[in-house]
């Protein structure tokens, strides 16, 4: 309107339109422009914090173990974008006022704070599916980020991811090709060698599908530019597939044969060729293959030829007739496999009545026949008695041996007993030989009394020991326990035999009180290696002892060794043979030690005497001899020569000590 006011101002009149358009329409541009800002803040709303009236709210759920965190982050943008929101709020009243000049900046501080979430949705989406591991995981992911694929600035962001998601499903495409290749004469285990095949093929055909369907069905991610492609190889590799699974059925066609019914025309058991005398089931392996073949075919869809059908039908009861067959195959065969070549000869009566009633099985019927379940069962019935006559048999011999062992232990310990206690009149039997020691300043046993008597206290235990590899006799004929518990668990929970390894307890106890009487032996010998040798001595030394004390020192170590030799060597101490040769010659050596001490002791303190006396003589001698050169040194000289001559009785008493001390160190 303004340019054609302005054109028809130009045309009619003769002035010119002098006015400046940008002036005039300043305020205008400016209330378009806030208008738009206005917009932009709308769609922002409904993009980061869902602000829809006419939309339905959705919550980004995301898989994996670390879904949980990254809804977390989802609910973090929404909460900053609401702060920002409410910041721009309070700034309202200045969106529509056009002389407002601050709403600009406010309006720029806010795209910034968008670029900011929009980079962080980056970043978290590159993370989302930086683990992507199939095309399902892709979309589920994808559709937590469904309410930021519509903003416009992340469309493009969003496109590739959707690009990455088709180029997975293309590699899995490529991925099942290469399987095709690689799997194309093997088939899952437990599966026939052709159905098997066509139904892992099936199996990854019906994959591909659903994946394709899958994505499809997410119409909200939009139009991507190599799905087409990327469905054309999907259905290509399908017909291949189905083409392939066609193959595999018309390979098994030509597999069966004209005539598998013939199949059946077999006996019902035959004699073992690799185990002579036993005997094993007859039927055609070839059999079971067909019919699950014939089972997997038409649940593929495949319909079935009429003279396989035949059999198929009859399978099941074929496989309870054959369950019937190995059932009663393996109660024969325990029957002969329990008895040695000597234990056949002696059931050969009953073992050719069980053959007379198999016999129908091997050489007349087949898995044809009629009636077959009625032979079945009465050729069972038959041997499951035979099975229990026998297992009765063992039961009952397994008891007589029980009570032979059990006698056999209890004779074992009241022999056992009676050693150690002894019967009637007579004593204890000496059963064990020990040797008693000094170790340090301790008597002590060799062996060590423990270990005696642990191997007394174990016998019962040690007994036992062999027969915790020994069978019950239905247990080693594989036939049960006939819930009793093992022979040797029976016998340590016999009261009867419990009660004779208490009483060898009882007689350890009896015996180590004995011990401790004998000890008692060696008290008067204790001091001889307990007193500290070299402490005593210097005691003595310094009670300044006479040649008497030390003579009755001396001879009290040879008394005591001569009291030693009297002791017994070997003591008999209830059980125990004792043997004290080592512990005499240990206290034999004490006692020499110490004479030899008290010798030396004796000869030390004689010559430090004598040598004491000869110095005192020799000095005196010398200053007495010496002639005075003045009346001080001649006064001092006479008083020495007094004082000498009064020492003269004392210095004549210690020579008769000296004399006696030397008696004593002659002693032999």
């Amino acid at each position: 309107m303004f340019i054609q006011f302005a054109q028809a101002h130009s045309g009619l009149t003769s002035n010119t339109w002098d006015l400046d358009d940008k002036e005039v329409f300043h305020y205008v541009d400016i209330f378009v422009k806030r208008c738009r800002n206005l917009i932009e803040i709308c769609y922002a709303m409904i993009d980061f914090a869902q602000l829809d009236e006419k939309a339905e709210t959705i919550r980004g759920i995301f898989s994996g173990t670390n879904g949980k965190e990254y809804e977390r982050v989802c609910n973090k943008i929404e909460k900053r974008f609401l702060v920002y929101l409410q910041t721009l709020r309070l700034k309202a009243p200045k969106i529509l006022d056009v002389e407002e000049p601050t709403w600009h900046d406010d309006m720029f501080a806010f795209q910034n704070e968008m670029k900011d979430l929009e980079i962080t949705i980056e970043n978290l989406v590159n993370l989302v599916f930086r683990d992507m591991n199939n095309v399902h995981q892709g979309i589920s992911n994808l559709a937590g980020f469904q309410i930021y694929m519509n903003r416009k600035s992340l469309k493009t962001f969003f496109d590739s991811i959707i690009t990455k998601i088709w180029l997975l499903f293309a590699s899995d495409i490529q991925a099942v090709k290469q399987e095709l290749v690689e799997e194309r004469n093997e088939s899952p285990s437990n599966t026939p060698y052709f159905s098997g095949r066509a139904l892992s093929l099936k199996l990854k055909s019906k994959r591909l599908e659903a994946t394709r369907q899958r994505l499809l069905e997410t119409k909200w991610a939009g139009h991507c530019g190599i799905s087409c492609k990327v469905c054309h190889q999907q259905e290509m590799l399908v017909g291949s597939i189905s083409e392939t699974i066609f193959r595999l059925y018309h390979e098994w066609m030509d597999d069966i044969g004209d005539n598998p019914k013939s199949r059946l025309d077999r006996y019902l058991m035959r004699r073992s060729d690799d185990k002579p005398g036993l005997l094993e089931s007859n039927l055609d392996p070839n059999l079971v293959n067909l019919c699950r073949e014939a089972n997997y075919w038409q649940n593929l869809g495949f319909q079935i030829p009429i003279y396989v059908q035949m059999i198929y039908d009859k399978w099941d009861t074929l496989q309870f007739v054959s369950e019937s067959v190995l059932m009663l195959v393996r109660a024969y065969n325990r029957i002969l496999d329990a008895l040695s070549p000597q234990e056949k000869a002696f059931f050969r009566r009953h073992i050719k009545n069980l053959d007379e009633k198999i016999y129908p099985g091997l050489r007349k019927l087949t898995w044809n026949s009629d009636l077959i379940e009625v032979y079945v069962k009465k050729c069972y019935e038959f041997t499951t008695d035979s099975t229990e006559e026998w297992k009765n048999y063992l039961i009952n011999l397994d008891r007589i041996f029980e009570e032979s062992l059990r006698l056999s232990i209890r004779s074992s310990l009241t022999l056992m007993f009676n050693a150690l206690h002894g019967v009637d009149s007579n004593g204890p039997s000496t059963l064990i030989l020990i040797g008693i020691n000094l170790l340090g300043n301790d008597l002590t046993f060799e062996p060590p009394l423990d270990e005696s008597a642990q191997v007394i206290s174990s016998i019962f235990k040690t007994l036992l020991e062999p027969l915790k590899s020994v069978l019950r006799f239905p247990e080693k004929f594989s036939l049960g326990r006939y819930g009793v518990s093992s022979l040797w668990r029976t016998f340590r929970e016999d009261d009867s035999l419990l009660h004779f390894q208490k009483l060898l307890d009882k007689e350890i106890e009896v015996c180590f009180n004995f011990i401790q009487d004998y000890l008692k032996t060696w008290e008067p010998f204790r001091d001889i290696w307990e007193v500290d040798k070299n402490s005593f001595i210097a005691s003595f030394e310094s009670s300044n002892p006479s040649a008497k004390s030390f003579d009755a020192e001396i001879s009290q170590y040879s008394e005591l060794v001569s009291t030693l030799q009297a002791q017994v060597t070997v003591a008999m101490v209830h059980f125990l043979y004792i043997n004290s040769d080592q512990l005499k010659t240990v206290i034999t050596k004490h006692c020499a030690e110490w004479q030899n001490k008290l010798t030396r002791l004796l000869l030390d303190m004689t010559q430090r005497t004598v040598e004491e006396l000869y110095s005192s003589m020799s000095e005196n001698t010398k200053i007495i001899s010496r002639e005075p050169t003045d009346l001080i040194e001649m006064q001092a000289t006479l008083q020495l020569f007094e004082r000498l001559r009064a020492e003269i009785p004392w210095k004549e008493e210690e020579f008769p000590k000296i004399r006696e001390q030397y008696q004593i160190l002659g002693k032999p």
